[in-house]
This record gives C-alpha cells, structure tokens and sequence, in this order.
C-alpha cells in the first residue's frame, strides 16, 4: 500500500508484492497508509490535512471514518488490531500525554504523562505489542528515544541522539534493532550576476 498523487491528487493505492495490479482504493480522503488489520480487509490512515483517522476496505469498496474529529497525532496500532496509541497536548495543564485506546468501544484504557514535556513523536508500537517507543525533543533540539511497557507507569530512556535531526525510525521485525535516518539541512545563499 502506498500513496500516490499521479491522479492530481494524494490517495491511496494498493499493489502486488511486484509491483503489478495497481489499483486506487480511497475515494475522497488521502493520507500516508498506517496499518493494515491481520484479516488484510481494512488499512489504517490520518488525512494529510486534518489528521482524522479513516479506514478503506483494501478491496476499495468502502472508506469511513474511525471517529468523527481529529484525535490526537502520530497514531500508533498495536499488532493485532484491537488498540490505537495516539499522543496529544492537553489544552489544561498543557503537556504532552501518551494514550492508548481500545478500538472496539473507543475507551482509554491507558494514559502515561510524558518525561519533561519535550515534543514527542515517531510513536509505534513493538511487534509484540507490549511497548510502545517514541522520539523527544527538547528547547535544546536534542533528541531521545524513549520505550514505555505498558504494564508500568514510567517510560525507560533507551538512547540520547544529539540533535541531528531524524526523519524517520523503524523497528525490524523480530524487534532487535532500530533504524534511524537522521541528517541535517544546509541553507546557501547565492549571488549570481546577469550577463545581458
């Protein structure tokens, strides 16, 4: 699964392993494809641009929404399907909060306050879906990487990276390493001089 704007506009598409029978599946919304459920029947994905949460049948015959307002960012899904981990800023006491929610009846089952209130993101659960590992930057723009066992109540610092920016980290599959892919932007000014 993918998202493609060759239409003129970003939807999602679907395709074999090889690259053939490419097909649209989403409709009228378009978003980066987040997760696909274990029966393979419906794909995961936040609008580009309001950041609510669809779902598309992966045979592209239905898309709806899975609530009916935007809820929270970087939504995680556990494994098997059943939960949503999201972070959000509370308006009140104006932190950054980690919860987990079961997708069946959309109840919270699980809310963690985040370790000093450093912007976090580049949430996804492990493959076995008993923690959840997320990235922080502080005001200093070094950045941590944290992991939370969902059966306690404090996230564990796994690594400081510096603050080299990262684009983007995955886990592999058997959950024994992480990759990163981390750089930094140059900015340069030229002058140039119009020869007529």
């Amino acid at each position: 699964y993918f998202s493609s704007n060759r239409t003129g506009k970003y939807e999602i598409w679907r395709m074999n392993i090889d690259g053939t029978n490419q097909a649209k599946i989403s409709k009228n919304e378009s978003g980066v494809p987040t997760f696909v459920t274990p029966d393979g029947k419906w794909l995961y994905f936040a609008n580009t641009l309001t950041q609510i949460v669809w779902k598309v049948a992966t045979d592209g015959t239905v898309e709806q929404p899975l609530f009916p307002e935007k809820i929270g960012y970087y939504h995680a899904f556990s494994p098997d399907g059943t939960q949503m981990a999201y972070l959000k800023k509370d308006k009140e006491t104006n932190k950054y909060m980690l919860l987990v929610m079961l997708l069946e009846n959309q109840q919270i089952i699980k809310t963690y306050q985040l370790p000093n209130n450093n912007f976090p993101y580049f949430l996804t659960y492990r493959a076995d879906g008993k923690f959840l590992n997320y990235l922080t930057t502080g005001d200093n723009q070094e950045q941590s990487f944290w992991t939370q066992d969902l059966t306690k109540e404090s996230p564990v610092e796994l690594s400081n990276l510096g603050n080299e920016s990262t684009m983007d980290c995955r886990l592999n599959p058997n959950n024994t390493k992480y990759g990163f892919i981390r750089g930094s932007w140059k900015h340069d000014a030229s002058l140039l001089k119009m020869v007529q």
